[in-house]
């Protein structure tokens, strides 16, 4: 891993997405980030 990499925080977005009522259990990492993208909330990173 180089320094600066980011990841994605998919436990953190799957909380956020869940708590505006997305039901995120079926979802990939995929299809939380684009519900994320069209909600205009910002993907986590680590």
């Amino acid at each position: 891993m180089d320094i600066g990499d980011e990841y994605i925080d998919e436990g953190r977005l799957r909380e956020l997405l869940a708590s505006r009522g997305f039901n995120v259990k079926e979802l990939s990492t995929r299809e939380l980030i684009s519900i994320a993208r069209e909600q205009k909330i910002a993907v986590p990173k680590t």
